[in-house]
């Protein structure tokens, strides 16, 4: 995947053999989960659009259940388990951008247990998964980030049930940036716990004037200044 020894995994977000290539899969497993597959800090240019542009495909638990006769009865297709795309400035709060963006198409359903408990998210099976099909989602996040930070992340929340094989992301570019997100494309064979990005680098330490004395007592010398 384009940059993937810059995407770095939460839980059991791997990569897999994919050709004379790899790809990252976020495994959608048969218990509570809430794993994720994140960007490194990208820079957004100060003017223009930034856009992200991702080759994946996914398979996640749903299955179809009875409609009570109460409700009408029948039959419907229920979507147990799922994925997003979110986004952070700060790396701590998270906004889904997917569902304005990419447009899910369907809604989880409930579970307090499942972290994307009733959310819009990608579910079921994505176009053409059983023959092997790879979609192309464009991610168009205007200039609402114009010259901040951020982080991008493919987040699966999971129920207690049957697992899926999961989402598999397989190449991720970016428009729009003041520098490059990703330092090269090549094959990473690491496990993803030693994949990291790097933050950005931190501010100059700030010289601060020692305390005055107060009565009583002798100031501490001080080292003589540097050329």
């Amino acid at each position: 995947a384009e940059g993937n020894d810059a995407l770095a995994g939460k839980g059991r977000a791997r990569l897999v053999p994919n050709g004379d290539r790899q790809a990252w899969v976020i495994p959608n497993g048969g218990s509570y989960a809430d794993e994720s597959l994140v960007s490194p800090y990208i820079g957004a240019a100060s003017k223009g659009n930034l856009v992200l542009t991702v080759q994946h495909r996914y398979s996640f638990e749903a299955s179809e259940v009875n409609i009570p006769a109460e409700a009408g009865g029948g039959r419907r297709m229920a979507y147990f388990d799922g994925g997003v795309v979110e986004v952070s400035t700060d790396g701590r709060t998270w906004k889904d951008v997917g569902a304005t963006v990419a447009g899910y198409g369907v809604t989880l359903e409930e579970d307090p247990q499942n972290p994307l408990s009733k959310r819009q998210a990608f579910g079921g099976k994505s176009k053409g998964y059983d023959q092997g099909e790879i979609e192309t989602l464009r991610l168009d996040l205007g200039s609402a980030y114009a010259g901040q930070t951020l982080r991008v992340r493919f987040r699966v929340g999971a129920d207690g049930g049957v697992g899926a094989p999961g989402w598999e992301i397989r190449e991720v570019s970016v428009e729009g940036t003041a520098t490059k997100p990703f330092p090269s494309r090549a094959p990473v064979n690491a496990a993803c716990g030693s994949v990291t990005s790097t933050p950005p680098p931190p501010a100059p330490p700030v010289d601060v004037p020692p305390p005055a004395p107060t009565d009583g007592e002798t100031p501490a010398p001080q080292d003589p200044p540097k050329d």
